[in-house]
């Protein structure tokens, strides 16, 4: 009986951690986009656009840079989220439950992925902030 509880203690956590870093991801997506939106919108005012253009080399790696260290913060994020899913498969498995993470979303497995929907999302937020540099970056280049 204390073995079962112990086991619901760690389903219940990991239910916590699952729900912790799947928020933490829709979080870290905003927090990122608003910095893209915060350099289009000083971009946008003439003004600063003069000023911005003037140093617009560094400020473009800069925005690259920023983009790959955001990507990859998504990245590891989400891994973190695949490996608590993992650990509350193995352990529903243990009580004898269905598992949830393995029941796989045929999308050509999504690029091998275990699930296919926290793959799609990942890309989605990926995508979103490509956009968003890649609108930076058109807004710095062009002509004021």
């Amino acid at each position: 009986m204390r073995r079962l509880s112990i086991m619901l203690d760690r389903l219940k956590w990991l239910d916590q951690e699952i729900t912790r870093f799947r928020d933490y991801e829709w979080k870290a997506t905003s927090f990122h986009s608003a910095i893209f939106v915060a350099i289009l919108y000083a971009l946008l005012d003439p003004k600063r656009h003069r000023y911005l253009c003037e140093l617009s080399t560094p400020i473009g790696i800069a925005i690259l840079i920023y983009l790959i260290i955001a990507l990859s913060h998504l990245a590891y994020i989400h891994a973190r989220l695949n490996e608590s899913r993992e650990k509350r498969d193995d352990l529903l498995g243990k009580l004898g439950q269905e598992r949830i993470f393995t029941k796989k979303f045929r999308w050509r497995d999504c690029v091998k992925a275990k699930e296919g929907w926290g793959v799609i999302f990942l890309v989605g937020f990926g995508v979103s902030l490509i956009l968003l540099a890649s609108a930076v970056l058109f807004l710095l280049y062009k002509d004021p």
